[in-house]
Formats: structure tokens, sequence, C-alpha cells
């Protein structure tokens, strides 16, 4: 099937009809795919991704893929990526923002992570903890990086303007792992299966964590 974008940012398949997002770029094959250019047939999720702000990962973080780790800002449309259950996931579509002027960077070797991880102020790292199960009756819970905040595990960092943050749509998969920490491969939340904690939620969970010296 062939996918043209209008120039009104509607893109339109059939009887298919959706807006997209004209400040968000789609890589097919390393070409930014814009408004007019064709989407491959393999980019066949029904919306393209329009990520919240605040999300998306640092254009040099490591990717897990059969043929090894390759950085996120390198990967497209059509390419092959482990998911954090193990199995192998198609990137769907790449969508990219700004990164701002402030991130987070999570420091390995906390939460398990085999990397530095820099990311978006709200993208969503899973926690699996007792505080959890606790407070929300979940062995887990999606929670923003900036509840996490506690600049020793979690610091600020700043970036220049003219940096991006990536997110990946993988079909039905919705976390990477780096090590044993999950992390969103994008901030829309569509299909995951664990709660995800509201900003009130996120607060008093990071409270009760920080009390607990967690």
């Amino acid at each position: 099937m062939r996918r043209v974008l209008s120039v009104y940012g509607i893109e339109t398949s059939g009887s298919v009809s959706y807006e997209v997002d004209a400040a968000m770029k789609r890589r097919s094959n390393g070409i930014d795919v814009v408004f007019g250019q064709t989407v491959p047939d393999f980019a066949n999720e029904p919306f393209a991704p329009v990520v919240p702000e605040n999300t998306g990962l640092h254009g040099h973080t490591r990717i897990p893929t059969p043929n090894g780790s390759v950085a996120i800002q390198d990967i497209a449309i059509g390419d092959k990526v482990i998911d954090a259950s193990g199995k192998t996931a198609t990137v769907r579509h790449v969508a990219t923002r700004a990164a701002g002027k402030t991130a987070l960077t999570l420091r390995a070797p906390y939460f398990g992570l085999d990397q530095d991880l820099t990311i978006g102020l709200s993208h969503g790292i899973k926690i699996t903890s007792e505080i959890a199960e606790y407070m929300f009756g979940e062995d887990s819970v999606i929670v923003p990086a900036w509840a996490l905040k506690d600049d020793i595990k979690v610091r600020h960092t700043e970036l220049a303007s003219t940096e991006t943050l990536y997110s990946l749509q993988l079909g039905q998969s919705t976390e990477l792992a780096f090590g044993s920490c999950e992390v969103e491969s994008n901030g829309m939340r569509i299909r995951t299966e664990t709660r995800v904690l509201n900003d009130a939620e996120a607060r008093s969970f990071a409270l009760e964590c920080k009390e607990m010296r967690i």
C-alpha cells in the first residue's frame, strides 16, 4: 500500500485519514519523511506518532538490535530492535523532538542500567519495588524521570539547543531494556499494561522512596 502525506498535514490511505504533527519527522532508510513524500509500505501503523513534550532518548543512546547496539539517531523505519521482553520488534516510526535546554541523566549502574541514559524530563521509567506494591497494588509502575531526580542516581543535564530526543514506535512493544532497566520506547503509552503514574501519584511515590532512602 502506498501512502502519501499531503501538504495539509493529513495522511490518507483509502478510507483512513488522520492528522500528522508538522513538527515530527519520520525516517525511512535514513531519509526524513515529511509532507509530500511517500511513506514506506512497512510503516503500517494506522497513525503517525505524536509524542508528548519532554519525552525521548538522546541521540547517542545505544539501542539493542539483533546485530548489536546501534545509536538511536541511526535507527530508521523498518529496522529491527530487541524490546524489553527480549523479542525482536520492527520500528514502525521514529519521532524526534528538540531536546530543549534541560534533560535528565540516569546514571549506570543505578536502576540496573548498562549505560548512562539521557532522557526527557517526562519520559517513563518502569520501576519494580515494594513501595509500588504498597501504594498502588502493583509490582511495577511507570514513573516520569523527573520524579526520580535526586542529584545522585538521576541528575540534571544541560543540552545544546541543536540536540534532539528520539522516540520509537514498535508496533505491539512499548518498552526497551537497557541492562535490566525498562524504559518507554516512546511516551504515547497506548498499549502498555503497566500502570502509569500521574503527576500527583509520581510525587507521592518519589516522596515515599526518599523517606525509605531507595
